[in-house]
């Protein structure tokens, strides 16, 4: 499992990863056909580093793509995103690096941790 954070200025992202000593891939174009025949557009940006599949890539959809979510089916939400790590202080500051405000818990191997409330009740997802 990996996660994505939408930025909307993906260029001055990649500056300022660069600068801050965090090395990073892209940002890369990319693209793909929706069944209705529609082409999503976007650049993405990956850290070189994602601890394990902790950390994000990150996206910016491009001006002219339909968002994915603004045609998808209503009535889920997130209720709880984390991610757990053997040193949750560490996976924190790593975090605040890069801009991303999540809640980082104890666990024995890397986990990213998901509680979704739906039509049909609640469902936990953990990686």
């Amino acid at each position: 499992m990996n996660w994505a954070v939408h930025t909307k200025d993906i260029d001055g992202l990649a500056v300022k990863l660069r600068n801050s000593g965090i090395e990073i891939v892209g940002p890369l174009p990319g693209s793909r056909k929706r069944p209705d025949g529609r082409v999503l557009r976007w650049k993405r940006l990956m850290l070189t580093n994602d601890f394990h599949g902790l950390l994000p890539f990150f996206i910016e959809w491009s001006a002219e793509s339909i968002h994915p979510s603004s045609d998808s089916p209503k009535g889920c939400h997130l209720d709880r995103w984390a991610a757990a790590d053997k040193d949750p202080p560490q996976l924190s500051k790593t975090f605040h690096k890069i801009g991303i405000d999540i809640l980082a818990e104890q666990n024995e191997k890397p986990q990213l941790r998901a509680h979704l409330t739906g039509p049909e009740g609640t469902l936990a997802v953990t990686s």
